[in-house]
């Protein structure tokens, strides 16, 4: 799971070029938010994934750019779900 979480993380950055808002506060990585999340509400590699692949939605930019999103996104699932399996 902390090798999916890293991954993402790393997707999110490479992708947006952004942090958390909460490094500087509150001493954190989004690599640990998403860790903390998915140990609170006892979620699965699967649900976190989703997660991160339904937040695309609330993404302030065109259609197109979510879509194009999207298809990176499923596109790097194989790649990481098949190493952790």
């Amino acid at each position: 799971m902390k090798l999916l979480l890293n991954v993402l993380t790393y997707m999110i950055l490479k992708i947006f070029f952004w942090q958390t808002d909460d490094k500087g506060v509150f001493s954190t990585t989004l690599s640990e938010e998403y860790s903390v999340m998915a140990r609170t509400f006892d979620l699965t590699e699967e649900q976190v994934w989703n997660l991160t692949f339904n937040s695309i939605d609330h993404i302030f930019e065109e259609e197109s750019f979510k879509n194009g999103l999207r298809e990176i996104w499923k596109a790097e699932k194989e790649k990481i779900m098949s190493v952790n399996n």
